[in-house]
């Protein structure tokens, strides 16, 4: 495989998992009502990882013909043209060879797709925990109500930063009219969480 076809597996690998781990990010919600059950974050959230799985068959491509295929003088293709045409990597490679091809494809695609899934997860703990450090603003809040999910799981619902924002967290043995701290991003303020929870990871 020549370097720029090692280029184009790299830039395409890069830009799908770079836009899923955007979107990721851009619409993450921090609201436990929300995140309990099937709505336009849970699909985007799928659709993020749908995105960068794109990238990660790419790049799993590329390294599985590093593997198995030697000498490698074919062109650049995609996981499209072999799983579109059942024949496509057995009339360039061989019956045996496409075989051990597909079963290393296989083996780094699922292990890269953890990688990064655990990866998605650990960037956006880590940018909502910097956001609450550098900008959190703490305040002292009221649950206005209780909602329930499908599963009649109680959730305490607040409005906070001047009644301009609401959410729903676990209400644990919270009531309405109950007081309870939070700690909002003065930059982000959809970033927010129990006061009681942010400094128990600080201590961790």
């Amino acid at each position: 495989m020549n370097l720029k076809i090692r280029i184009k597996y790299i830039f395409y690998y890069l830009l799908f998992n770079i836009s899923g781990c955007l979107i990721a990010i851009k619409y993450r919600t921090c609201d436990d009502l929300i995140n309990s059950a099937e709505n336009k974050y849970t699909l985007l959230g799928f659709l993020s990882i749908g995105i960068s799985y794109i990238g990660i068959s790419i790049i799993s491509l590329m390294i599985s013909r590093d593997l198995i295929i030697k000498p490698d003088n074919f062109p650049f293709f995609s996981p499209y043209d072999f799983s579109i045409n059942n024949n496509f990597l057995s009339s360039i490679i061989g019956v045996d060879n496409e075989k051990k091809f597909k079963k290393a494809y296989g083996v780094i695609s699922s292990l890269l797709l953890v990688l990064t899934v655990t990866s998605y997860i650990i960037l956006i703990n880590k940018y909502e925990q910097q956001q609450l450090t550098e900008y959190g603003i703490i305040e002292n809040v009221k649950v206005k109500e209780i909602n329930y999910d499908i599963k009649h799981n109680p959730y305490a619902f607040f409005e906070y930063k001047k009644k301009k924002y609401e959410i729903n967290f676990l209400a644990n043995s919270l009531k309405v009219n109950d007081s309870v701290k939070i700690i909002y991003s003065n930059k982000n303020p959809c970033i927010v969480e129990y006061l009681k929870e942010y400094d128990g990871k600080q201590k961790n």
